[in-house]
């Protein structure tokens, strides 16, 4: 009777470590503002030149796990339109991009979330 007792103890040991290691890697990992707001802090919607308008919202379509590196891939849709060398604003275009979310620390040493495209 002990000896079922201590297995059954193990085993409830073992599934309430389980179920805490993925309470926490899902909690680390980055919010959907985040996400967009990483995104659009990014060099692909802020090009050096300028001109790249959203033209509605971001979407997230997929999330990937958790890289060993810490990061997250994340594929999302974004519908935008540009100023053209002439002058004149392109047609919206739909584009499916995939990011690595990453932390990193901020000039102020504050700890930011980033986005590098095309993972």
């Amino acid at each position: 009777m002990r000896n079922n007792m201590k297995v059954f103890s193990l085993l409830l040991l073992l599934a309430l470590l389980m179920l805490t290691a993925f309470g926490c890697s899902y909690f680390s990992r980055p919010s959907d503002e985040e996400v967009i707001g990483a995104i659009k802090e990014s060099s692909l919607l802020n090009p050096a030149e300028g001109g790249v308008t959203l033209q509605s919202p971001i979407v997230i379509l997929e999330r990937g796990k958790k890289n060993p590196d810490g990061s997250w891939v994340v594929k999302v849709k974004l519908t935008f339109t540009y100023v053209m060398s002439n002058g004149q604003t392109s047609k919206p275009m739909e584009k499916t991009p995939t990011f690595k979310i990453y932390k990193t620390g901020d000039n102020a040493g504050k700890t930011v979330w980033k986005a590098q495209v095309g993972v």
